[in-house]
């Protein structure tokens, strides 16, 4: 997929908007109102750790930063992939995909200072929320098509600028890699449950062989429309055949189907998700309740 910053996909990332809302009321009252003890309360204290205090510091030290700079660098990159993460996964994948690798950099951290330092008890803190970030750049860049050059250079520029300004190269390294794990864990259940998707709706039209040749035979004459013959409603009319016939179908399919590239896909998909009640779950569409899609094909036709 192509990626595409739009008021239309800002106004969408809720669960961003929300981290980047909280991660900032947090800075507020921590850095500016209550001050560093409370900063270094919050913060993974990894010379605590190591004697089993503080564990749960792994997760508050996510959601702190050392000063203003650090807060409007991570909320600035927070907002890039988050937004575009929030257009490829489940509400619950993104949450999943922050926090594991949030928290996963974290320990990672913490292992790296074990190496460092041993059991010296040397007095080292981690904090940020690069760490989840940097799994939510993984869930991007697995996703968006190799012609999307600006966005790779943006990502370069995230990379080198950490590695200069941040010493907690661990949290980053793993995080990246716990996010590109749980992409991957992701699309091995979604492909699992496609068959039983598939099965789930074919028993909703009743007679398997007659839907069965419908399919083989609106697939076959879709693949052969001219691309120059067909018009936005002509493509949204077959979009809801498709739909209708396959309550659940891969974006990628689904755009070759319509011959479409997957950015007009993907343009189309946010328009017409106003309009029909429709999930986008990982990399498939998918009508959740065919009869409350139906109805909204009725309202729309009245």
């Amino acid at each position: 997929m192509s990626l595409e910053i739009s008021p239309t996909t800002l106004r969408q990332a809720k669960i961003t908007l929300s981290l980047i809302a909280i991660n900032s009321l947090i800075f507020l009252i921590v850095n500016v109102i209550l001050g560093s003890e409370a900063l270094y309360l919050l913060a993974q204290a990894n010379h605590l750790i190591v004697n089993g205090q503080r564990i749960w510091s792994f997760f508050t030290s996510i959601f702190v930063h050392v000063d203003i700079s650090h807060l409007i660098f991570n909320m600035f990159s927070l907002l890039i992939f988050g937004m575009f993460c929030e257009q490829f996964y489940a509400k619950w994948q993104y949450l999943v995909i922050y926090f594991v690798s949030g928290i996963v950099g974290s320990v990672f951290s913490f292992l790296f200072y074990l190496l460092r330092y041993g059991g010296s008890g040397m007095l080292v803190f981690g904090l940020g929320s690069s760490g989840a970030i940097y799994g939510l750049m993984a869930g991007t860049y697995l996703n968006v098509s190799r012609d999307s050059n600006r966005w790779y250079f943006f990502g370069i520029i995230y990379v080198v600028s950490q590695l200069f300004l941040s010493l907690d190269n661990w949290a980053h390294l793993f995080g990246f890699g716990s996010g590109v794990l749980l992409v991957f864990l992701f699309r091995k259940l979604e492909y699992k449950n496609y068959p039983k998707n598939k099965k789930k709706s074919r028993k909703s039209l009743g007679n398997f062989k007659n839907r069965l040749k419908f399919r083989r035979f609106f697939l076959k004459k879709s693949k052969n429309i001219p691309v120059q013959k067909t018009s936005e409603q002509e493509t949204f009319d077959h979009f809801i055949r498709i739909l209708q016939v396959e309550s659940s179908i891969a974006i990628e399919q689904m755009a070759e189907f319509l011959h479409l590239s997957e950015l007009d896909m993907m343009k189309r998909l946010i328009i017409w998700k106003k309009k029909l009640p429709f999930a986008i779950s990982g990399e498939f569409i998918v009508v959740e309740s065919m009869g409350e899609f139906l109805r909204a094909l009725e309202d729309l036709s009245s």
